[in-house]
């Protein structure tokens, strides 16, 4: 919602040939890319080898990768982009297992490589599927075959201190974040302005591109106090600490913490994005 924001404020500055012909197209846009910067921050390891592994297959003339049904990531030899749907496979964990064993056993991936001869790699991985492969599937037999993993990230509700310590004394944000500190000020005011189901569903809703939560965000940020918290939310610090240990939250549960169904939720959601924008856009 920042992110969408901000472009949105730039384009306006602009005043010039700059306008969005299709809005909704812009805004899946905008969602596609702040997703893709948020698993990218979040596994840097596995998304370079995924872009690796893509540009490979897309420069090799052996290989190829497309789209097939539902728009899911296809892979495989060049020759085989032909093949029907009921051709595709995911690969089952125990072969998986056994295809890692069998390139170990080849000496193709070796400690003393400099480089990995992935070209190699996948080749053989093909010829032993022996038809299209899922991308996604691929990518994570790559990745377990080259050892390759990130390192995971702590989660606020791990912390022994428990999540009323770590938001009360959290940092500020660094003074390259002002603007977006700015605009979260600015979304305060206005969320709370709203009916309170519609501000709550907001709020537990939301998260920014590295999964931080709202209740954090703004804490961090100096916008709000964990008092100040409780008092619009009418929540003891115990309770709200409960509710942040679960945020950000998905449609299913906020559809069972307010008792309606997820099409309530994702109406009340819609209408209080659209709300939102449209304020800040005035301003």
């Amino acid at each position: 919602m920042l992110c969408l924001v901000q472009k949105l404020s730039e384009l306006r500055s602009l005043r010039d040939t700059n306008h969005i012909n299709n809005f909704d197209h812009y805004v899946v846009r905008v969602a596609v890319n702040a997703c893709n910067e948020y698993l990218r921050d979040r596994t840097p390891e596995r998304s370079s080898l995924n872009h690796n592994l893509r540009d490979l297959m897309t420069r090799h003339r052996d290989f190829s990768v497309w789209k097939g049904e539902n728009n899911l990531l296809l892979c495989g030899f060049a020759a085989w982009k032909k093949r029907k749907a009921d051709a595709v496979r995911t690969i089952p964990p125990e072969q998986s297992e056994e295809i890692i064993q069998s390139l170990r056993r080849s000496g193709l991936v070796r400690p003393e490589f400099q480089r990995y001869p992935t070209g190699r790699i996948l080749s053989a991985i093909f010829k032993q599927v022996g038809c299209p492969v899922e991308f996604d599937c691929l990518a994570e037999m790559v990745a377990a075959l080259l050892m390759i993993k990130d390192l995971p990230t702590e989660s606020l509700d791990q912390n022994d201190d428990g999540l009323s310590r770590e938001l009360i004394d959290a940092d500020p944000l660094p003074d390259a974040q002002i603007e977006g500190r700015e605009m979260l000020r600015r979304m305060w005011e206005e969320l709370q302005q709203m009916p309170a189901i519609q501000r709550d569903i907001v709020c537990f809703k939301f998260s920014d591109h590295s999964g931080e939560d709202f209740f954090n965000l703004i804490i961090q940020a100096r916008i709000a106090t964990l008092k100040e918290l409780t008092e619009v939310f009418g929540l003891t610090p115990e309770q709200l600490a409960q509710l942040a240990s679960k945020m950000p939250m998905g449609i299913q549960a906020l559809a069972d913490h307010f008792g309606v169904t997820p099409q309530q939720i994702s109406k009340l959601h819609h209408r209080a994005l659209k709300r939102l924008l449209g304020r800040l856009m005035e301003k």
